[in-house]
């Protein structure tokens, strides 16, 4: 990012160039190496396990669409992750905790999923880290912005 910063001011002939760093990936990278810790990171890989068993089934998103149905509530699918943008995982969790009552029926009716369901307390934690992580996620959405310029001229 430096060696491309200075050949622009060399190519353009800028005499005062100032990089500021990419805060939104700073701050990207210190997310993500705080949801590797161990505890957390379980409990996420098996919320994001059960997930992805959950859109990759045509059935089980059938079974899921007829529960919201049921309900007379608009569908809402679960999230899934994009593995460089830490948000995801916070929205990801964040639209679980949104639609548990509606993942639970699934999990109540097939023994398959079980075994990636988050426990009780799992969820507690989940719930936690939700609050915990909510003003980083405001944070990354801000300065993530396309509209803020990362160089000054």
């Amino acid at each position: 990012m430096l060696a491309a910063i200075h050949k622009i001011k060399e190519n353009l002939k800028i005499p005062i160039f100032r990089h500021y760093c990419c805060t939104a990936h700073i701050l990207n990278l210190v997310v993500k190496v705080a949801l590797e810790t161990n505890n957390i990171s379980i409990i996420i890989k098996k919320l994001h396990t059960f997930i992805s068993t959950v859109r990759n089934s045509p059935k089980q998103m059938d079974k899921l669409k007829d529960y919201f149905r049921i309900n007379r509530i608009p569908f809402k699918a679960p999230l899934s992750d994009i593995i460089t943008c830490w948000n995801y995982t916070y929205y990801k969790i964040e639209r679980a905790i949104e639609i548990k009552s509606f993942l639970n029926h699934l999990v109540a009716n097939n023994s398959v999923s079980t075994n990636n369901w988050p426990t009780n307390e799992e969820w507690l934690i989940l719930n936690e880290l939700l609050k915990l992580l909510a003003p980083f996620a405001l944070a990354t959405k801000v300065i993530s912005a396309s509209s803020y310029p990362m160089i000054e001229w």
